[in-house]
């Protein structure tokens, strides 16, 4: 009984997180570190901002409080075991494929000699409902999807958009999904259930 209480307890938490309504307040992390404008973003308790499906994030060039935004992302939708497209998947080695569809834009300003950013599965780990994160999520994940439908080979430049979906290989199938690039401690974090 009380680890079930413990478990709807982070469940809930982790709803809060995920399906907040969207606020005008800037949300630019310039990882790892957040932007010097007056009105911060508001981070969890774990160093993350959290996201809902579908809500844009932003990365500043720089630290400056006036910097521009120069990349804009979002994760559209989160799909647990979804059907592989590959036509030789394996199975999944840590017990299930997630598939994060992701969209991306970038300004002309967009820099990626001083700030790259890409989106393979080493750039999301996974924290579990009982709060343990898990960073070795690839398992088998790349034999699942076809790779003219990955954005993890995508070479992220300016004034350019991109659509794609990354496969992981997680260990559970609830729980949240952090993007953090290049193998970063805080980035964005989502819900799924």
């Amino acid at each position: 009984m009380r680890n079930a209480l413990t478990l709807l307890t982070v469940l809930v938490a982790l709803t809060s997180c995920s399906d907040k309504e969207p606020s005008n307040e800037p949300d630019a992390l310039n990882l790892p570190l957040t932007s010097a404008a007056e009105s911060s973003p508001k981070l969890n308790d774990r160093g993350n901002m959290p996201k809902y499906i579908g809500e844009e994030a932003h990365v500043l060039a720089t630290t400056a409080a006036d910097s521009a935004w120069v990349l804009t992302f979002s994760i559209d939708e989160i799909r647990v075991d979804p059907v592989c497209t590959s036509g030789s998947p394996e199975p999944p080695a840590n017990g299930h494929y997630i598939a994060i569809s992701v969209r991306v834009a970038t300004t002309p300003d967009y820099d990626p000699d001083t700030r790259y950013l890409g989106f393979t599965e080493n750039d999301f780990h996974v924290i579990q409902p009982d709060g343990v994160t898990v960073s070795n999520i690839s398992g088998n994940a790349s034999s699942c999807l076809d790779p003219s439908e990955s954005i993890a080979s995508a070479q992220i430049g300016p004034n350019q958009q991109y659509a794609g979906t990354v496969v992981i290989d997680a260990p559970v199938s609830t729980g949240a999904l952090v993007y953090a690039p290049g193998g970063g401690l805080a980035g964005w974090e989502w819900g799924f259930f």
